[in-house]
């Protein structure tokens, strides 16, 4: 276990912190002091650049969704969004990952290669119902 002082630096997104060696405060005067620090700067979020190929999202169908073999998962394709849901166990609803279509490496017929920034937790469905 370590122990770790952090701080908020102005109106940017940067964090400063510092852990100590061991499991004690000893040696943490500050965020900038310590065994180990760091400066953490948190990166904005990218936006979509391209879209999911027109096989994953159907004109005709729109939500089309897809299901894993073993029915745990749900995917719901939009254009430049991928939702994906996982099953419910009992009362306990499981938190959504969200993949927005950032850039398109190659396309196929019956494959593409995508980079997607990915999001999830609850937060990312609240956002997504906003």
């Amino acid at each position: 276990m370590f122990v770790s002082v952090f701080e908020h630096v102005g109106h940017q997104n940067v964090y400063k912190l510092s852990q100590s060696p061991d499991a004690t405060c000893d040696g943490l005067v500050s965020a900038s002091e310590g065994s180990r620090t760091m400066t953490l700067t948190k990166s904005r979020q990218p936006s979509a650049g391209c879209h999911f190929p027109a096989w994953t999202v159907s004109s005709a169908s729109p939500g089309r969704r897809w299901h894993s073999l073993d029915g745990r998962r749900s995917f719901a394709f939009g254009q430049r969004v991928l939702r994906v849901h996982r099953s419910q166990h009992g009362d306990q609803q499981q938190p959504e990952l969200r993949v927005t279509c950032i850039q398109e490496l190659a396309q196929g017929p019956n494959a593409s290669t995508i980079v997607g920034y990915s999001t999830s937790g609850w937060w990312a469905q609240e956002r997504a119902e906003t």
